[in-house]
């Protein structure tokens, strides 16, 4: 008797099978572990986005102000007695900022500010010396160091830091006239003659 000629197997083994599910599954896991890492990165992006804003919103209204106090002509680095509302409403210069925290941020009247209720802002000052603004001061000469911080939880998500200095207020102001003096004697050097 005599056999039958064997035909050729068509068709995937049981362990090409196998291999080719582990290979799929490894660049799936890949893929996902680069998607995943995307998708936190934009999260993060926006996260500091938003941080940077509420920031930069916040050091905007203090910039705005007087270094000085109008009533003391000084720029302690606290509120006066009379600007503790709870609001900012009646902060009138910018060491009225110092120390100041805030948890679910408002604009400076009061009113929430939509889209951020699990954020926090705070402030810090400190004087610092003109001529080398990197040098802490214990007193007031002139410029003082900002930092401002926003928190998400625990965890800082932005930090903006400027430098305000008397006499920028007083050369944007009461720019010098044509000899070049300034009018007022208020006005103080920030490393520069006046």
């Amino acid at each position: 008797m005599t056999r039958p000629p064997l035909r050729a197997a068509h068709g995937f083994s049981l362990v090409e099978t196998a291999l080719a599910t582990v290979v799929v599954a490894t660049l799936l896991v890949a893929t996902l572990n680069g998607v995943g890492s995307v998708a936190f990165s934009r999260a993060q992006t926006s996260e500091q986005g938003v941080g940077l804003a509420l920031a930069q919103r916040l050091l905007d209204e203090m910039l705005t102000l007087p270094y000085n106090d109008p009533q003391s002509g000084t720029c302690p680095l606290a509120p006066g007695a009379g600007e503790i509302t709870g609001t900012r409403s009646l902060f009138d210069n910018v060491g009225d900022y110092a120390g100041w925290t805030e948890t679910s941020p408002k604009d400076k009247a009061g009113a929430a500010i939509p889209g951020v209720p699990a954020w926090g802002r705070s402030v810090t000052m400190t004087y610092i010396t003109p001529a080398t603004p990197a040098t802490a001061s214990g007193t007031d000469k002139g410029a003082v160091l900002i930092t401002v911080k926003i928190k998400r939880g625990n965890r800082t998500v932005a930090t903006l830091r400027t430098i305000r200095a008397r006499s920028f207020e007083a050369s944007v102001l009461n720019p010098p006239n044509s000899s070049g003096t300034r009018t007022t004697a208020n006005a103080a050097s920030f490393g520069a003659a006046q």
